[in-house]
C-alpha cells in the first residue's frame, strides 16, 4: 500500500490534468458558441487583432475531450487525436502550397469585418501545433506508460508552450515579427493564451503518465525549462534586431527630412537677400562701391 505522501503525490498531477482538461474544454465551448451564434466578444479579445480560428476551435475542443477521457480509463478515445492532427496538416498545406481547399469555412461561416485573404484560416504556427500536439497524443493509445513517451509529451508540450508565450511576448512587447512569425497573418492573442493551456495541459499528461508507470521523478523535469528559454531567447533575437532595424530606418527618414527642411530653409533665405540686392543695386542711387559692399556682405554671410 502507498504511504499518503506518495498517493498525495500521484494525485497532483491527476488535479493539473483535469483542471487544464477542463479549463480549455470550457473556453472552447464558449468560443464554439461565438461561432455559432455569432458573437465576436466569444471569440475575440478586446483590441485583438484577429479571433481564435473556428477550425482551431474545433480541433482544441477534441483535444481538450481526450485528457477527460484518458483520465476516466478509455485510452481508444486518443484515435480523436486524428482530427486535429489533420485539420492542422491540410491547413499549413493550404499555406505551403499556396491553395483553397474550402477547409477554412467549412464548418463555420466567417461573419467578422475583415479584408484580409483568407482571413478564417488559422495561422502556421497554430497549425502547427495541432499536428504537434494530435501526433503526440496518438502515443497514449497504448497503455503501457515509459520514460520515452513521457518524454515526448514534455518535449512537444514546451514547444507548444513556447509559441504561444512568444507570441503573448510579441504583443507585449509590440514584436511585429514575433507576432507574424515570418507570415502575412498575425496569430491573435486569443489562440497565443490558448495553446500556452494546451502545452500546459500535454505536459501536466506526461507528469501523470510518469507516475502512472511509476518510474520514479520524471527525467524531463528541467526540458521545458531548457526548451522555452532557448526558443523565447531566439524569437526574442529576431523580434528585437527587425525592431531595431526599424526604428534605425525610422531615424534615419527622419534626419533625412530634417535636412532636407534645413537645407529649404537656406534657399530660400539666400533667395530672398538675392531678390532684395538684386532691387537695390536696381537704384541709380546705389553706387558701385556701395554694390561692392552689398556683395561682399552677401557672399561672406553666405559662404556656400
Amino acid at each position: 500500500m502507498d504511504s499518503p505522501l506518495r498517493q498525495s503525490d500521484k494525485a497532483w498531477p491527476k488535479r493539473f490534468c483535469v483542471a487544464f482538461a477542463l479549463l480549455l474544454g470550457v473556453g472552447m465551448l464558449f468560443a464554439l458558441t461565438g461561432w455559432l451564434l455569432e458573437i465576436s466578444w466569444l471569440i475575440q479579445l478586446p483590441n485583438d487583432t484577429a479571433p481564435i480560428p473556428g477550425n482551431a476551435v474545433l480541433a482544441i475542443l477534441f483535444l481538450s475531450s481526450i485528457f477527460i477521457g484518458l483520465e476516466l480509463g478509455y485510452r481508444r478515445i486518443a484515435w480523436l487525436a486524428l482530427v486535429p492532427l489533420l485539420i492542422g496538416a491540410v491547413t499549413l498545406s493550404q499555406d505551403i502550397f499556396g491553395s483553397n481547399l474550402g477547409i477554412d469555412e467549412l464548418f463555420f461561416r466567417y461573419f467578422l469585418p475583415n479584408d484580409r485573404l483568407h482571413a478564417a484560416r488559422m495561422t502556421p504556427p497554430v497549425s502547427i501545433s495541432l499536428m504537434l500536439a494530435g501526433g503526440t497524443l496518438l502515443s497514449l493509445l497504448r497503455s503501457r506508460s515509459s520514460q520515452r513517451k513521457t518524454l515526448l509529451l514534455a518535449l512537444m508540450a514546451s514547444a507548444i508552450m513556447s509559441i504561444g508565450v512568444a507570441t503573448l511576448l510579441g504583443y507585449a512587447l509590440d514584436l511585429d515579427t514575433v507576432i507574424l512569425w515570418g507570415f502575412n497573418s498575425a496569430t491573435s492573442a486569443l489562440s497565443a493564451t490558448t495553446l500556452v493551456i494546451l502545452g500546459s495541459a500535454m505536459l501536466a499528461r506526461g507528469w501523470r503518465e510518469n507516475t502512472l508507470a511509476d518510474t520514479g521523478a520524471p527525467i524531463w523535469l528541467p526540458l521545458p525549462v531548457v526548451v522555452g528559454s532557448a526558443t523565447l531567447t531566439m524569437i526574442l533575437y529576431v523580434g528585437l534586431n527587425n525592431q531595431e532595424i526599424v526604428r534605425l530606418r525610422e531615424a534615419s527618414q527622419r534626419s533625412a527630412e530634417s535636412l532636407a527642411i534645413a537645407f529649404n530653409s537656406t534657399l530660400q533665405t539666400q533667395a530672398t537677400q538675392l531678390d532684395y540686392f538684386a532691387r537695390e543695386w536696381a537704384s541709380t542711387d546705389r553706387t558701385d562701391v556701395v554694390r561692392e559692399v552689398d556683395a561682399e556682405t552677401y557672399l561672406k554671410s553666405n559662404p556656400g
